[in-house]
């Protein structure tokens, strides 16, 4: 990521970011609840699963993006023997 001129208001935004998108996977995951639990576990459909993979991960990126921000971005050194 090219480097900012005010890294802490990046910061802020991408960790602002990962909370509101985590609260509307919280809201969507509320109000889908009623309709898998109202069929049986060997009826669910396709959509159905699609929809919940669609949450399941929505909610990861959210809660990586809250919990690291920036530091999503910062370069890591990886050690002789893992390279290739």
């Amino acid at each position: 990521m090219p480097h900012s001129r005010n890294p802490i208001g990046v910061d802020i935004t991408l960790r602002l970011c990962g909370a509101s998108m985590l609260a509307a996977v919280w809201f969507a995951g509320r109000s889908f609840s009623p309709i898998v639990t109202a069929s049986r576990p060997e009826t669910v459909s396709p959509p159905e699963l699609a929809i919940a993979m669609a949450l399941f991960l929505s909610a990861s990126i959210s809660a990586v993006l809250m919990m690291l921000g920036l530091h999503l971005f910062d370069h890591v050194e990886v050690a002789e023997r893992w390279r290739y």
